[in-house]
């Protein structure tokens, strides 16, 4: 699905570019999330564990323009990928097509500006306008920034993964399984 691009202002004063991805920016979006999975031990992989090439990526953006229920949205900062926001359908069958799946990064040198916060809603508007009645997400227990977030715009756990993801030291980190009533 097509989004049509806004502009907001960060908490710093600098202004944000929210719009789909597009196939031209499929080269440095690997770049992004290669970066961002260094950056923080809250995303499924770590630091050199995605190995997707452009030519993937490029597919992958592509059908997400190319389907009505999912939205691939990139925030830009001076030009810079600063955030990916994802919604996607959870399955195919009918008795799933009320539920959507969501995921959020952001780039570490631009946490605290608010980008997560206005994306996160515009993912919310986009999911109810895709006719989705319910918003799906996993996020590590102890993510201090990202539950109260998530909270706040009306998720609400209703289940743990205990064990979710596993470090190379040896220790574990939970999920909470969060969802949203739309």
């Amino acid at each position: 699905m097509k989004f049509d691009p806004v502009t907001f202002t960060l908490h710093d004063g600098r202004e944000c570019a929210l719009r789909s991805a597009e196939p031209e920016d499929a080269a440095a979006l690997v770049g992004y999330v290669n970066q961002v999975f260094g950056e923080s031990p809250y995303l499924s992989r770590g630091a050199g564990e995605w190995t997707q090439t452009v030519e993937k990526e490029l597919a992958w953006i592509e059908s997400k323009l190319a389907d009505p229920r999912s939205v691939l949205l990139l925030a830009f900062v001076d030009g810079v990928i600063a955030g990916d926001f994802d919604l996607h359908p959870i399955g195919g069958a009918l008795r799933l097509a009320h539920r959507a799946g969501i995921g959020v990064s952001v780039r570490r040198d631009y946490w605290r500006q608010g980008i997560a916060n206005r994306m996160l809603q515009t993912l919310l508007d986009c999911a109810r306008a895709c006719g989705y009645e319910q918003v799906e997400l996993e996020v590590v227990a102890d993510n201090f920034r990202a539950v109260p977030l998530y909270l706040k715009h009306g998720f609400q756990v209703y289940g743990t993964r205990p064990h979710a993801l596993r470090y190379p030291d040896g220790s574990y980190a939970s999920e909470y399984l969060m969802y949203k009533k739309l």
